[in-house]
């Protein structure tokens, strides 16, 4: 069934952005109302544990320590705090706001987990979009969250529009809870919703990565619950979409930014 939603839905979400007919619906309904974590990845969702080794825990953070003013996130319970860096999206128009400079490490890093989800066995088999293994995805946006304790994030999707097939990301310092299922969006995630068919938890360990590809891209709606005492950052990797990469404002940004740094690299030198 999934496998069958894949070729449906890259053909219907290439032309209708994003939405199929009735008959497709039913095709891959009872999907969406048997999920099971232990299949995951035909739903298009990975997680490769123990990603993060130490000594690259030890320099993200350092960074996440250095940072001294945290942006608020919404649909987060009680007042999540987040930073947004590379390409920023209005929030109702999901068109193009602003860009700003990616840190170089965690842009190193972002390039380190998409090369590592390209190798994942069966990610292209169920990805609704052509994944070629040779080219990982740029890095055009990370997101950077942090949750403590109690702290939940609502149903949401990541950008279906804007970003493109893969989006990935890591868990540090403490281990999380992740809700996957055929849901509305909501920014409150009650504690009976987990009891459906529809949804799924998963135990996301720390210093792991995730994937979303596929249906759990595109169909299914994910949340996020923290219970632990330690505080959690979590850091997600997008590359945009081809819709976006042909957009005026995005190849202007784009033509800038060589110029920008070869600037950069003179002032070095010259010092």
């Amino acid at each position: 069934i999934a496998k069958s939603f894949r070729f449906k839905f890259n053909y219907y979400a290439g032309r209708d952005l994003f939405t199929c007919n009735e008959q497709v619906k039913l095709q891959y309904e009872s999907a969406r109302k048997n999920l099971d974590a232990q299949n995951l990845k035909f739903f298009g969702f990975h997680l490769v544990e123990d990603f993060v080794q130490p000594e690259d825990q030890q320099t993200l953070t350092a960074f996440i320590e250095s940072i001294t003013t945290w942006g608020h996130r919404r649909k987060v319970s009680d007042g999540g705090r987040s930073l947004t860096f590379g390409v920023n999206f209005h929030e109702k128009t999901y068109k193009i706001k602003s860009f700003t400079q990616i840190p170089p490490i965690l842009r190193q890093y972002g390039k380190k987990a998409m090369r590592r989800a390209l190798e994942i066995k069966d990610l292209s088999t169920y990805a609704c979009r052509p994944v070629n293994s040779n080219n990982p995805p740029s890095v055009d946006q990370i997101f950077l969250n942090r949750y403590t304790k109690g702290q939940s994030l609502g149903f949401h999707f990541d950008g279906r529009r804007e970003f493109g097939e893969i989006i990935c990301g890591v868990s540090l310092h403490s281990d999380s809870t992740l809700l996957l299922g055929s849901t509305s969006g909501s920014a409150e995630v009650a504690s009976e919703v987990e009891k459906r068919k529809t949804v799924v938890a998963v135990r996301i360990p720390k210093n792991s990565l995730y994937v979303f590809s596929g249906m759990s891209r595109y169909d299914l709606r994910h949340a996020v619950r923290h219970g632990e005492s330690t505080p959690r950052h979590s850091i997600t990797f997008r590359s945009v979409s081809d819709e976006v990469r042909q957009t005026r404002k995005y190849r202007e940004h784009t033509q800038r930014v060589p110029a920008l740094e070869s600037q950069r690299a003179g002032l070095i030198s010259s010092v």
